[in-house]
């Protein structure tokens, strides 16, 4: 601040110059006013960067629900895999099971048919034809045509054990 008197000394005109002091205060004002606005850029860029965390741990959040929905789904996937794979093989195992015992059928049924067969073609010998009756000679293990006392045999006209039973 600057006071200047010029003039004559019974009337001295005064001049007041507060040109520094003005400057000093607006410059004052003018650092304190950065210093504010420089505070709140700053709390707006602390409130920008918050805002991308937060934003960035949602995304992360949201493709670590998606991967794990991802996971389960395939889990379940493999499992219905699993389940179709083993239910297919044990329609193929019931398949060949019925497959075999229909072929130890048909070769059952064949065979006896064969069996039928070499009966049919097979001549029985008159004598020596099974029935429900036994050689009642009593005379051994043989019976006097020769054959087995505990075989049957078919009474005949010509047979030992005939006469017997008639």
């Amino acid at each position: 601040m600057n006071l200047d008197y010029a003039g004559l000394l019974q009337s001295p005109g005064l001049t007041f110059d507060a040109t520094d002091l003005s400057n000093f205060l607006s410059l004052r004002a003018f650092e304190r006013e950065r210093r504010r606005v420089e505070t709140l850029q700053a709390n707006v860029l602390e409130k920008q960067r918050l805002r991308r965390e937060v934003a960035l741990y949602k995304a992360n959040a949201v493709e670590r629900e998606a991967e794990r929905l991802r996971a389960a789904e395939e889990l379940r996937r493999r499992e219905l895999a699993a389940k179709e794979a083993a239910r297919q093989k044990a329609e193929a195992d019931a398949q060949a099971l019925v497959e075999k015992r229909a072929a130890q059928e048909a070769a059952a049924a064949k065979a006896a048919a064969e069996a039928a067969k070499s009966r049919r073609t097979e001549k029985p010998d008159p004598v020596a034809v099974r029935s429900d009756r036994r050689c009642d000679t009593g005379r051994g293990t043989r019976c006097p045509a020769g054959r087995h006392h505990t075989t049957t045999c078919r009474p005949t006209a010509g047979h030992p054990g005939s006469a017997a039973r008639a």
